[in-house]
């Protein structure tokens, strides 16, 4: 394998998502996988973790789905839903083991949305 050089290296990468079947809902959302700078901003210790992490990640055909008014009506969703979310999330992010089964489109080399989304 070659080494990178920096202009390699400091290229914009495409941002991996999933599409994840919210048949609830009668569709799928797509979870963007989070910038490093966006995660060190995400407050991790703070109360509803996986409902803020659904608000900062999942988008749809315009965009951001969430803003941080829809936090209170998120959590009154099922704990299912949210965690059906949070763990596609966190997949992507390779900070839990993939078992296939969350989202589908989940390989790395999927294609940048029409409008590529901003996750920060």
């Amino acid at each position: 394998m070659a080494l990178i050089e920096k202009k390699q290296a400091l290229a914009r990468l495409k941002p991996r998502y999933r599409d994840v079947p919210y048949p609830e809902l009668g569709g799928e959302i797509r979870f963007v996988e989070p910038t490093a700078a966006a995660w060190d901003e995400f407050d991790k210790s703070g109360p509803l973790y996986g409902v803020r992490m659904i608000v900062a990640c999942a988008h749809g055909a315009d965009g951001r789905l969430f803003g941080p008014g829809d936090i209170n009506k998120l959590a009154l969703w099922p704990r299912h839903m949210i965690e059906r979310g949070a763990k596609a999330v966190l997949q992507m992010m390779e900070m839990l083991p993939d078992d296939g089964e969350t989202a589908k489109n989940s390989d790395g080399g999927s294609p940048t949305p029409a409008s590529p989304p901003h996750a920060d």
